[in-house]
């Protein structure tokens, strides 16, 4: 029979059910924080090469993309230090060659997203002296595949909920 007395207390139980479910997954979205990941998409070198008077000098071009995925549903994640890239020749005490700022402190990653940063510099130098310089000239006189280039990423994120009031995402000041 349709519309009897069961059918409301199945109507109750599946809203009752329907609540919890809703009540938990509101739960797991704003306590569980999952760790930001940051992956490098890309890092080619297009050339590398001794210039200079004296072969002293390092000519190379490089590419790189990183990318930052917050896969948070209800928490943003905030650079509480610069995301910054370096490179380094790791021969020879691990010399820098290259720093890049991708992110300043201050800027967010809003949940459930992915941000790219991007850096592509074809006519770099480097000045290159003792060690570094002796142990590359090496290699490559060698013919050997220079393998002792070193990318190393650096950040520091603070994760912050969601707020929300009256279905509108609420604004930090």
């Amino acid at each position: 029979m349709a519309g009897g007395a069961g059918s409301c207390e199945m109507c109750a139980s599946c809203c009752t059910l329907l609540l919890l479910l809703v009540a938990a997954l509101l739960i797991l979205s704003y306590s569980v924080v999952f760790n930001v990941g940051v992956t490098v998409e890309d890092a080619t070198l297009t050339r590398l090469n001794l210039a200079g008077a004296n072969g002293t000098d390092l000519a190379y071009g490089i590419s790189l993309t990183v990318a930052v995925h917050n896969p948070n549903m209800a928490v943003r994640a905030e650079y509480t230090r610069p995301l910054a890239a370096e490179l380094r020749l790791a021969t020879g005490g691990y010399e820098l060659l290259r720093a890049a700022r991708l992110a300043d402190a201050g800027q967010r990653v809003e949940a459930a997203e992915t941000d790219r940063f991007g850096v592509a510099d074809e006519g770099m130098a480097a000045r290159l002296g003792g060690a570094a310089l002796v142990e590359l000239v090496k290699e490559m006189g060698a013919g050997e595949e220079v393998s002792s280039l070193e990318l190393k990423i650096t950040g520091e994120f603070c994760c912050e909920a969601v707020g929300f009031v009256f279905g509108q995402p609420s604004q930090k000041a």
